[in-house]
Order: structure tokens, then sequence, then C-alpha cells
């Protein structure tokens, strides 16, 4: 593994850095006795602190210079965007020249100079159509982005980084809408009904049973104890303690009966695990929404009670608590908060099947239900009959419980249209079936090839070929919700539909077929990443230019993500703001363009300058200096496709847990490691020619419980074989290790010198410096082998009105092995008579070489 050290601390004075146990049984009895009267301090209010938000100027107008249309500036991309959608009903067709894989497609030499192809990645080119590079990886895809760019290549626009500027906003903009608005509406609807509890007058095992269920509710929101009403502090504290360890499925008596719980849904994930840029902290929030959603009250058992080891017995008095709680949120005046989160909910991830309090309510009023009595829980009981039928197990389900009961919670976990399909594929629809993976999924949702990576089991279990083809009729299913999660959904879906056109040839292979099931992991888990709250989990039983653009042709990716954009300008004006509506509005008129140029490749016609000009502004990164004290500026349309700049510079890895085998006691992860370089042939449209562009490094993982979180992707155990098929690695690293030093003297002249050394000989090393696009702008080689070499470059003038060092980095190359140390290394000069720093570097296990301080720089 390659380690980078750029030490220009004068020369590059503006450089930033980039940025199980087993289960356990615990019985939880509440107190005997009951404390009438309410206590002060159970009513004391608990405040949230106010959310703290992201300040960016990202989206101030940068005006460029109108006779510089390659400038990068605000002005410029909208400029473009709207003659490109004019250009795209030009008429214009353009015929295709077969590729007969021996001639060099158009500007694969750049694409080989730039990215040091090997033997081994042109074999696999010319064999496949294209190829993933191991060896380029990146962290972001933006600096993968920002390094075609500058490097003036062939853009590929794949659908990999479209959705993931579309995951990494929406996690922001659920983050800001739950921050602002729910968690407050959360502490003040739980708050009232607490303290509405006293005067409610409910038989005394219900009212213990409502403060307990307050109590723990409170408690996760506050991250402290909150004292219950009617003395159950100690039992609320078990369970929450519980819940705060979060380690995994556990037996527990509450209301009256045992359950087994899956505590290891209570571990903050995604953007509720840590505050990002001093945002608010909505980890309690989520431990709370957690109980409120998945602690469930069982109303009607028809096979076996919920959560249950099958015990077949009605339930009366939790269906009574449900009543109770119903009724309180009603007595509390909290009916419109708790409608808003309910609004809300079902905005972001749509429907629930569990009943709600406002249902609750209603099927009281339906059967003429008052003070409660011994009897009401049959009342309630007959009331809803069948009317609210459940497909999928969203809690610890016992073998043989196919008919799920009636339940209710106050939030309700969604139960979103990728849910049902687990359903057919494992125990006892499959039987001894435990373990489901993401090629289960991908094949649901549309992708044949999926199918391939299930042989082992198709050949252990004779049922399951059926029960796939009952799972894809779930997951292709119509897609009837208005909610952001389900068009979401269509979306990644659409990754697995074949366009009809013309397309690359690559596009039609098996390797490539092996790149979008990458593709739908990604998606699907960061769909799955976004949703951890919403959405219920279901259960087992026990440059300047760039010379050519191509957008990945996905026609229905693109349809449903901008039908995802207008759900959600349509929603942000009801549970956020105008600025986040402006958002969707402006993502929407991105992906619609998008969308035009994915149309007319497929038509096979070229595209318009207007398109590959708007294509070109793909991403620039601007860099601030110490000396005029200036932030660094990001533009570009990818840039466009976030709600806030800064969106765009996070990381792309992520860790999302999909369903929850109870009787292996695991979870099952999609997840994304980084970002790496994908060089593609297109062959339609004209001449062959090659594009580069970035696609997830995407996995699963199976992992017993209790659960990872993003911060656990370097340890989870990534399982990829779809890789095989398209992914080439590169050479090993040599035992290389380097230092050089940087001066620019008082008559504004360069002096670069590079030493460097190995533990063994290795022969002819080169090392080239790049200037701004990645082309050598100085070249030596040397024989390195145990004692250090030297490297002298030639000097070059530096313009005395310049602003930056005449080169951007460098270039090492042994044998077949390359690497590039790029990076934001423009340098402010001013006015001084003289400036030097240093940059080291080492691989192969080589040490990286100190830059001693006094050596450091003289610049202030």
């Amino acid at each position: 593994m390659r380690h980078i050290a750029l030490a220009f601390l004068a020369v590059v004075s503006a450089c930033a850095p980039a940025a199980p146990p087993p289960p356990h049984a615990r019985p939880v009895t509440p107190p005997a006795t009951v404390t009438p009267a309410i206590t002060a301090a159970a009513c004391t209010k608990f405040e949230l602190p106010e959310p703290e938000t992201r300040t960016s100027t990202a989206y101030a107008v940068e005006t460029g210079n109108p006779a510089d249309m390659c400038s990068v500036a605000t002005d410029h991309i909208d400029a473009a965007r709207k003659a490109a959608l004019v250009a795209m009903t030009s008429p214009a067709a353009r015929v295709a020249v077969p590729w007969d894989r021996a001639t060099d497609p158009q500007r694969l030499d750049a694409v080989t100079r730039r990215l040091g192809l090997t033997k081994a990645e042109l074999a696999a080119l010319r064999e496949r159509g294209f190829v993933v590079l191991e060896k380029q990886r990146y962290g972001t895809y933006t600096d993968a982005l920002h390094e075609i760019f500058q490097s003036e290549l062939p853009l590929w626009v794949s659908t990999d980084m479209i959705l993931h500027a579309v995951y990494r906003s929406n996690d922001a903009l659920i983050a800001r809408v739950e921050a602002a608005s729910l968690a407050p509406k959360l502490a003040s609807s739980l708050e009232r009904m607490h303290c509405a509890l006293g005067a409610a007058r409910y038989p005394a095992e219900i009212a213990r049973d409502v403060d307990l269920y307050l109590t723990v509710a409170r408690t996760l929101l506050a991250g402290s104890a909150v004292p219950s009403v009617l003395g159950v502090d100690d039992a609320a504290q078990k369970l929450v303690a519980d819940a705060e360890a979060a380690q995994g499925l556990a037996d527990v008596t509450i209301f009256g009966r045992p359950r087994v719980v899956d505590f290891s849904v209570y571990m903050p994930r995604g953007h509720y695990a840590a505050p990002k840029d001093g945002g608010t902290d909505l980890s309690h929030y989520f431990r709370a929404a957690t109980w409120l959603s998945r602690l469930e009250l069982n109303l009607v058992t028809y096979d076996c009670a919920s959560s249950s080891k099958g015990d077949p017995a009605q339930t009366p008095r939790e269906a009574t608590v449900a009543l109770a709680l119903a009724d309180l949120v009603t007595r509390a005046g909290a009916t419109d908060d708790v409608a808003a989160m309910e609004k809300a909910w079902g905005l972001f991830a749509g429907k629930r099947e569990d009943v709600s309090f406002a249902q609750v309510a209603a099927l009281a009023a339906e059967a003429g239900i008052g003070a409660l009595a011994p009897d009401s829980a049959g009342r309630l009981r007959a009331a809803i009959g069948r009317k609210f039928p459940r497909t999928a197990r969203t809690h610890y389900t016992w073998q043989g419980c196919a008919d799920l009961p009636a339940i209710s919670t106050m939030l309700g976990a969604r139960v979103v249209p990728d849910a049902q399909l687990t359903r057919p594929l494992v125990h006892s629809d499959v039987v001894d079936r435990q373990r489901l993976g993401i090629a289960d999924v991908a094949y649901a949702l549309g992708l044949d090839r999926a199918k391939g990576y299930l042989a082992t089991d198709l050949a252990t279990y004779p049922t399951l070929g059926a029960q796939l083809e009952k799972a894809r009729a779930i997951g292709r299913a119509p897609l009837t919700g208005t909610d952001l999660y389900s068009a979401w959904l269509g979306a990644v879906r659409g990754i697995a539909d074949r366009p009809e056109g013309s397309v690359p040839s690559f596009m039609r292979t098996a390797a490539y077929d092996d790149l979008r099931l990458g593709s739908m992991t990604a998606g699907f888990g960061q769909l799955r990443h976004n949703y951890v709250l919403f959405a219920a989990m279901t259960y087992g039983e026990a440059g300047c230019t760039i010379p050519d653009a191509f957008v990945e042709p996905a026609p229905t990716v693109y349809e449903n993500l901008v039908e995802y954009a207008a759900r959600g300008e349509a929603a942000m004006r009801v549970v956020a703001t105008e600025e986040d509506a402006a958002y969707f509005a402006r993502l929407r008129t991105s992906l619609e363009l998008l969308r035009a140029i994915g149309q007319r490749e497929l038509e096979g016609k070229p595209l318009p300058d207007e398109a590959l000009r708007f294509l070109s502004m793909v991403v620039e990164v601007t860099y601030g200096t110490r000396t005029t004290g200036s932030s660094p500026t990001f533009t570009g349309w990818y840039f466009d496709m976030f709600r806030s700049r800064d969106e765009g510079l996070d990381g792309a890895a992520f860790l999302a847990d999909y369903y929850t085998s109870t009787e292996l006691n695991e979870a099952a992860y999609a997840g994304v490691r980084g970002v790496r370089l994908g060089v593609f042939v297109v062959d339609v449209g004209g001449a062959p020619r090659v594009v580069v562009g970035p696609v997830a490094s995407a996995f699963e993982a199976h992992v017993p419980l209790p659960r990872l979180g993003d911060a656990d992707v370097p340890k989870a155990p990534a399982v990829a074989p779809w890789e095989a098929s398209y992914v080439v690695g590169g050479p090993p690293a040599p035992p290389l290790a380097w230092k050089g030093r940087v001066r620019i003297d008082g008559g504004r002249t360069d002096q670069v010198t590079v030493s460097a050394w190995s533990t063994r000989a290795l022969g002819p090393v080169t090392i080239e410096l790049l200037d701004h696009n990645r082309r050598p702008a100085a070249t030596v080689t040397r024989n390195v082998s145990r004692g250090p070499v030297t490297f002298s470059f030639p000097s070059r003038a530096v313009p005395k009105d310049a602003a930056t060092l005449p080169w951007s980095g460098l270039h090492v190359r042994v044998g077949e092995w390359d690497a590039w140390e790029t990076g934001p290394i423009d340098a402010n000069l001013g006015a001084a008579p003289a400036v030097m720093g240093e940059i080291s570097g080492a691989y192969g296990g080589m040490k990286t070489p100190e830059v001693p301080p006094r050596e450091r720089s003289t610049m202030q």
C-alpha cells in the first residue's frame, strides 16, 4: 500500500489535508405498586440542543471570464447546461465503426500514459472492452473526477457517481429535517404524554406499562435518566441499559409476557453514529425512535404473538396498553406533532403495515370503546379483524408463524418495497436456508447475472429456484408509492435493465453484468444506509478540457431519479425549507440533461459541442493560499448535484445492514470500500474511443451480532466475487523510498532534486515532474539500488508574475509499476526572495523518510 508524504511546507503552503456475545435472558417486571401522584421531575421539560448547521458559501455564483468558456464557474455551467438541453434536439446521427479489438481505440495512448496501463490491463481492455484498475483507488468520487478533469482524459459518466451524489445529499437532508423538526417534535410529544398520564385514570397495571414505555423512550432520547411517573424506574433503566449496549438478541419479559428483542438494532449507524462537521448529535434520537418504531404492541394474534417463541395466545394487556397510548396522544394535545412525524416518515419511506396510534384511536371510536375496561382488548380485536395484513417479518419470528399478527407502534417502521422480497428466500419458505446474500437481492431486483453466484445454494436447496422467481415477482412489481425511498429503489432496480439502442459492445458482456452487480450492491447499500431508522429490516425465522465524454446509458435509472427529485422538491416544501426544495429542483434539471444525453447516445447520435462543454465542467478544485487567506472553491456540475458542495468531499465508504438471521445470530451487509477508475471502450456513435470514469468498489459481508457501522469498513470480512471478471490488479510495489528537495531561488528559478534508495537492486527508476494537466514536464531515469541515488532535474524559470509552480506532482515508474504523487500543490509564491520545501514517499514496506524540522519552510 503506497504511502504519500507531501511536505511542501513553503512551496506548497496552500495545501490542505484531504480529509458477539450470546443471547441472554432477563425478565423485566414493573413494580407491584402504583404511585398515584405524578412527580414534578418527570415533567421537567427536556430540550434538545439547537441544531447546528454547516455554513457554506458553496452555491454563491462564481462568475467566470466570458472569454474563457473553459472556466468552470457557476455561470458557465448554467449556460452550458441550458445550451446542451437545446442542442439535444439535433437530428444528426453518426455511423458506428466496428472495433476489431486489435486496432488502438482513439485516445488510448493518452490514457495509457496517464494511468500507466500494464500489459495485463491492456489485454483485459481488448478482451472485454473495459477494465477497472485496482491500483487507481480514491477515497471520494470528486477526487477521482478531479484527476480525470485535470489530466484532460475522456470522461465516462457512471451511474455509480450519480447515485453517490443522491445518497450523500439525501443523508444530509434527512439529518437536517430530523435535527430541526422531528427530534424536537418527538421530545415535545413524549413529554406531554408522560405528564398527562397521572390524570388519565387508566387501570393501575396498564398505567404502569404506559409509564414504562414512555420512561424508556424519554430516557433514550435525553441520554440520561428521566424519572418515571409511577415508580417503574428500575425496570426502565434495565431496558435502557440493554438498548444502549446494543449487543444482540435477548429474552425479555415486558407488558406481562416474554418476548425476544433484538437490541443490536439500537446501535446508531450512518449519520446517527456521530455528527458531521459540528452537526447535531442524533444518536439519542435514533435510539428513542428505534424503541418507538421497533418495540411493537401485539394487538391480534393469528398464528403466534409478535416476537414470541410461538406463543399462540392473545395479549389483551398489550392491546389495552396500545389503546391507552392512543388515547394519551389526544389527551396530551400531541396529535399534531405525532401527525407531522407520521407525514415526514411517510414522505421519506412510504407505508407502514402496523397500526398507528391514530388508527387505534379510530378503531376504538368505531367499537365504542371509552374508558378502558376488561373487554376493551376483545372489542378492539373484533374491530381490527383482518384489516391490517402484514407481508414482512420485521421482528423476531418463530418457525411456523406464517400469519403475522396485527401490531402497533408509535412511529411505525416502514415496510419498503424490497422488504417483502426476502421472505420467500429463507427458512421456512426455503427449508433450513438461513443466510441471505446480495445476489438474492440483485436477482430479485432484476439482474439475471446474480443467479450465477447462487449456484451452490441452488444445488443445496432444491426449492430455491422457484422461490427466486417469487422474490423477483415482488422485486419487479410496479412501484406505486409516492415516497422518496420507492423512487430511489426504482433507480437502483433500473441498473438491471438492459437499455435498447446503440450501446458499446462491452455492455453486452458477462463482465459488464458483473460490474452492474457491483453498482447494484453499492446503490442498494446506500439506500438502506440512509433509511436505517425508517425502513424496517426483515428477519429470518428463528483540467481545462475533457476531449470526449460518454454517459453510461441507464434510462430507467435516470427516469426514477428524476421522479425522486420531483418528489423530494414537493416533500421539502412540507417538512423542510425552500432552500432544500431548490436543491431538488436543481438536481432534477441536471438529471434531465443526463437522461437526454444518454437517450441521444442510445440513438447513435453524436453529442453536440454544447453537451460536451457541459460534461467537461465536471469537477474543479481551486485552492486558496496562506498569504491571501482565501478558502478552497469547489466547482463543476457534479458538485452541483449535492445540496452543499462540501458534501461532494465526503468519503465513499460505508456499511449498511439489510437482513438479520436470528438462527445464525448474524446480520448481512452491503458496503463500499472506495472508488476505482475504470477504462471503457465506446465503439458506437463513431470510431472506437476510450473513456475513463469512477466506479464503486462494492462488497457484501456477513458478521455475527452486535452490528457494525461505517467505521468498521476496514475490518469487515468483505466478499465481492463478481469483481473477478473486470478488476485487474497492478504489479506489486517495489521496495522504494525517496526524498525530494524543492527550491525557488531569488532569481525565480526552480531547482528540484530527489534522492531514492531501495533494499535491493531495482534497475532503472524513472521520476517525472508533472505539469498542471499531469503531463511530464521533466523526466530523469537512474538505476536505483541500496545506496541513495540523486535525480537532478533541469532548472526551469518561474515567471515573476506566476502564482504557482510550473509542475503539480511526481510520477514514479519501476518497470510496469507506477505511483503518482499528485494533489493541491499550487503555491502562492508571492514576493519572497527564496522558498524551499521537501517531498517524500515510500512503497513496498519501506519507511517514509522524515522531514527534519530545521529544513522546513523559511517562507512565512
